[in-house]
């Protein structure tokens, strides 16, 4: 069984006026965490950031560069705050299969994130 590597998050009604960046972080003052793995995104390190309004509320969203190819190689729309837990439930339900496609392109920690996440499966598995 194959599964795909565009993985339905939820994303509600979407965005209104969506403004988005790739940004690096240039400030040893500013400091942000991405809002999928809680990393800390420090200086030099590239991010995503996002902003719209949703049910008539500023929101922003700060991603990783990992966490970011992550999203962009596995997710088929916008889903921000649960990309590690969506990825969970959906492999669950077919069984670890992830195609080395789609692994390849991820950067190389968001690969071993993944593969942990496999490994830990396998465990419990046995």
């Amino acid at each position: 069984m194959e599964c795909s590597c565009s993985i339905d998050g939820y994303a509600g009604d979407g965005y209104e006026n969506p403004q988005r960046e790739v940004l690096t972080n240039n400030s040893d003052l500013l400091i942000l965490k991405c809002g999928e793995c809680d990393r800390q995104i420090n200086k030099g390190d590239v991010f995503e950031w996002y902003r719209g309004e949703y049910d008539g509320k500023a929101c922003t969203h700060h991603t990783c560069s990992d966490c970011l190819s992550f999203r962009d190689n596995f997710f088929g729309d916008w889903t921000f705050e649960e990309l590690w837990e969506t990825f969970s439930d959906y492999m669950d339900d077919c069984g670890w299969q992830v195609p080395e496609k789609c692994l390849s392109k991820v950067t190389p920690a968001a690969r071993a994130k993944i593969c942990e996440m496999i490994e830990k499966y396998w465990e419990g598995e046995e």
